[in-house]
């Protein structure tokens, strides 16, 4: 099985010219993380919380350095569920 990393949006508000976004991303087939596409050229920040059974080993990490204009990116543990919540202009 090829790796997988499945972005679902689920939704967004908006403030004055910035938008809240919400989701959940999930890693299949050893999945270790993939990109958050927010539809933004600039993300404020970006926070993860996992979804999990028990205590993880190791927590999910934004590999980028934020604000920019970039889609984030996450690593996560293999085959992790994710939820996002994120800022953008």
């Amino acid at each position: 099985m090829a790796a997988t990393f499945t972005q679902t949006p689920q939704g967004q508000t908006t403030g004055g010219r910035r938008r809240i976004k919400w989701g959940k991303a999930v890693g299949a087939g050893g999945s270790t993380g993939g990109d958050i596409d927010l539809g933004s050229a600039h993300v404020e920040f970006l926070i993860t919380t996992p979804k999990a059974a028990a205590k993880l080993a190791t927590c999910t990490v934004v590999n980028e350095s934020l604000p920019a204009n970039v889609k984030p990116t996450v690593v996560t543990s293999a085959d992790e569920t994710l939820y996002y919540l994120a800022v953008v202009m």
